[in-house]
């Protein structure tokens, strides 16, 4: 077997696991409560106006705060068994190596933050599957609750922000919202990684609960400039101000720090004891 199929394979058997995690039944439900509460009003107003809309909701939904939590929080909670030792890791790292059986732990992160991220896209999608528009322009339904009091008549509890469809095109938005609300993700499992297996476990969660509330911290207590500074909203395209934070910037930054934390997870593994013992405890 070669080394790019053991890792494969290892990120694969973690993911096989998710039909008996309770955990991920949790998230489904979480996730299915909070983007349903989000998109059926805007149901109601197409229903009412008896137009179509088309499919490039998410980049919208991703930039709301609350939910822009929610979805971080729910990493936290998928990753929150990192780095994902169950009774046959031991034998599993022994026959496979350290080197390889870390970066199929990773792989697996980047895979599971991938299918998280596409399933909020679909579940963004589901409550239109009668009355999606499909077309690369915005549309008229996301153009007129952008731009009338639409939003509020409908209790719309997010914000359709103009200035994201003047700056991006649905494809580039609605892309570049994925891939950074994917790197965003990944981040926090690989930080989840590293601390759980130096500190113990809970000290991930702990960090990127904090991480996650920095938010908070600038919105009520600091300057937007301090944005840039905060990785969560690094993944956020409607802070994007062509100043102080660009997609570019915050590709860049989160590039950096999934490298770091890559090679901090490597360096963890490599000194910490891994023997069946040590393992298990």
């Amino acid at each position: 077997m070669t080394r790019l199929n053991i890792i494969n394979s290892i990120a694969v058997r973690n993911i096989r696991k998710w039909p008996n995690n309770p955990r991920i039944l949790t998230i489904i439900i979480f996730l299915v409560i909070t983007i349903l509460w989000c998109v059926l009003p805007i149901r109601a107003f197409l229903r009412d106006v008896g137009i179509a809309i088309s499919p490039w909701v998410f980049p919208f939904i991703s930039t709301d705060l609350y939910t822009q939590v929610a979805i971080i929080l729910c990493s936290v909670f998928l990753f929150s068994d990192a780095p994902f030792i169950d009774e046959s890791a031991p034998y599993v790292i022994v026959r496979s190596g350290r080197l390889l059986w870390t970066a199929g732990q990773i792989f697996h992160i980047f895979i599971a933050s991938a299918i998280l991220v596409v399933f909020i896209v679909m579940l963004t999608m589901l409550p239109f599957v009668n009355r999606i528009e499909w077309t690369v322009e915005w549309g008229k339904a996301i153009g007129t609750i952008s731009l009338t009091n639409a939003a509020s008549v409908y209790n719309i509890p997010f914000v359709l922000y103009q200035r994201i469809i003047y700056s991006f095109s649905p494809v580039s938005a609605m892309g570049l919202s994925m891939l950074l609300n994917w790197m965003m993700c990944s981040l926090i499992g690989l930080i989840m990684f590293v601390f759980n297996m130096s500190i113990g476990h809970s000290s991930g969660s702990i960090i990127c609960c904090t991480i996650t509330m920095f938010n908070y911290f600038i919105a009520n207590f600091l300057s937007a400039r301090w944005l840039r500074f905060s990785p969560i909203s690094l993944s956020n395209i409607a802070y994007f101000d062509n100043v102080n934070i660009t997609p570019g910037y915050s590709i860049y930054i989160l590039s950096a720090m999934i490298g770091i934390f890559t090679c901090a997870a490597f360096v963890v593994i490599h000194k910490k004891n891994l023997s069946v013992a040590h393992t298990l405890a």
